[in-house]
């Protein structure tokens, strides 16, 4: 059920969007309505992103934390399955859910717009170019969030405190530089937001759509660094993950 909400809470932004640009062509006021839509391509991720959150959060856990709770881990290491694998197809799993979770609205936002445009040829060519920075940006957040949920879940079998670590992992690094923004002018806090999760995802959206970030947090830092930080910190989550597996007893 709690997967299923979130996707549903996710999607409804877009739904909205789509639902009011189709009356607002209806009324002959299809440009106006674009022009002052909060809700865009560039604009979606961080619309959602405390729901993406809370759905690796939950679901992070989910995948592990009855394993070991339940001591099966034995059993499937004493067959083929090597803990690298075990490790490895779990990661797999979020993080293609978690893909899901970001793309589908952005592939109902492309699909509505053209489906309502006057002429769905010119409204698809004219979208295509953004094509590349959707499923650039919903990669490397499902590779950030997935690996880390998961990495942390690792290290303990009870779900409640996986979940309320997970969900800490991101949200105090995010309340902690906007601390030091306020305190030092924003002198220490481009290089703080390179630690905080959800300071560094909303780099990368920055990035890949070509925006530049309200406010002197990261302002002295090129987007491209934020792409960087998010998959260096991928891959150590993800390294993690599978030297915690290799060492963990069942």
């Amino acid at each position: 059920i709690v997967p299923i909400g979130l996707a549903a809470l996710a999607t409804i932004p877009a739904v909205v969007a789509l639902g009011v640009a189709a009356l607002a062509r209806q009324l002959g006021a299809d440009e106006m309505m674009e022009a002052a839509s909060p809700i865009r391509y560039e604009s979606y991720y961080p619309l959602i992103a405390n729901v993406v959150f809370l759905f690796a959060a939950a679901q992070a856990p989910e995948l592990l934390a009855r394993d070991m709770r339940h001591r099966v881990l034995a059993l499937y290491f004493s067959r083929a399955i090597r803990r690298e694998d075990y490790a490895l197809g779990k990661l797999a799993a979020l993080g293609l859910a978690m893909l899901m979770l970001v793309l589908f609205p952005q592939a109902l936002i492309f699909v509505g717009r053209a489906l309502i445009a006057a002429d769905i040829p010119a409204a698809v060519a004219d979208d295509l170019p953004t094509v590349p920075a959707i499923v650039g940006q919903a990669l490397l957040t499902a590779a950030l969030l997935g690996s880390l949920g998961l990495a942390i879940a690792s290290f303990t079998p009870r779900r409640a405190f996986a979940t309320a670590a997970i969900f800490a992992v991101v949200i105090v690094p995010l309340v902690a530089v906007a601390a030091i923004d306020e305190l030092t002018g924003g002198d220490f806090a481009g290089a703080a937001s390179l630690l905080s999760p959800a300071d560094i995802l909303e780099g990368v959206n920055d990035f890949f759509y070509g925006r530049r970030r309200a406010g002197p947090t990261g302002a002295d830092l090129p987007s491209v660094t934020y792409v960087v930080a998010a998959a260096v910190m991928a891959v150590v989550a993800a390294g993690t993950l599978v030297v915690r597996y290799r060492r963990i007893e069942p």
